[in-house]
């Protein structure tokens, strides 16, 4: 069972029901916070180990992280999928799936500021015996395809320079179209430390330099978000 909260307070479950690992299907509910009932469950997929982990991003996206179990698989164990569903809508994508292996639940973790999952696994080798841990990570894109027209490699956001930074550094990103541009930087934490750019600007590149002199020294990140519905973060270290 999974469980997870979205920022509007919705609240969304996830269960396997059934008698076998090979037989069950995955089973959502959903309510607002304040609600005593739950929504009318139903599945979305099947087959897959009870353990799993669960994770609202910030366009209201659920992502599922499951073992799964493919059917007529002679080894038992299939590997690991990513599930990302809204509104009754979903896909699925295969993690990492190698005949003859057998998996563990991933444990995973979502870097809100990045925008990034990360997982970490248990791959062991049925035939020759051996046991490994395996680390991936993996880029969230969802609410791509909300934006209309305009599409992720429409812009650019590039390592500012020079990194590491002390006092100032310079930020560049083009856009290919005119758009709303919003440029922040955050700390480690995931907290907004300044606003550098919340305007409509013209098509072409940009350049924005940032002054640190009332930071601590440590790793900041900066985001640029077009038309609100496109983002990317990219990493800079300060020190004084």
């Amino acid at each position: 069972m999974a469980i997870a909260i979205s920022k509007n307070d919705s609240l969304y479950s996830n269960v396997a029901v059934g008698y076998s690992l090979d037989l069950n299907t995955d089973n959502h509910l959903s309510k607002y916070i304040l609600d005593f009932v739950w929504s009318k469950p139903y599945a979305y997929s099947e087959n897959n180990n009870w353990d799993r982990e669960m994770y609202i991003d910030q366009h209201n996206y659920l992502h599922l992280f499951e073992k799964h179990y493919y059917e007529g698989d002679v080894s038992g164990d299939a590997g690991i999928i990513h599930s990302t569903g809204k509104n009754g809508v979903w896909t699925t994508v295969s993690i990492d799936s190698t005949h003859s292996f057998s998996y563990t639940e991933p444990n995973v973790a979502f870097d809100k500021v990045l925008n990034n999952f990360f997982l970490i696994y248990k791959k062991f080798d049925i035939v020759n015996s051996i046991s490994r841990i395996y680390f991936q990570s993996k880029q969230n894109d969802t609410g791509i395809e909300e934006s209309g027209n305009l599409l992720a490699n429409d812009f650019e956001l590039f390592h500012n320079y020079p990194n590491p930074f002390n006092n100032e550094t310079v930020i560049n990103y083009t856009i290919k179209d005119n758009a709303y541009v919003k440029l922040s930087v955050y700390n480690s934490k995931g907290e907004l430390i300044s606003n550098l750019v919340n305007k409509k600007q013209n098509r072409g590149q940009h350049s924005f330099v940032f002054n640190s002199d009332k930071l601590n020294s440590g790793v900041y990140y900066y985001r640029l978000e077009v038309d609100s519905k496109l983002s990317t973060t990219r990493k800079m270290l300060y020190l004084k």
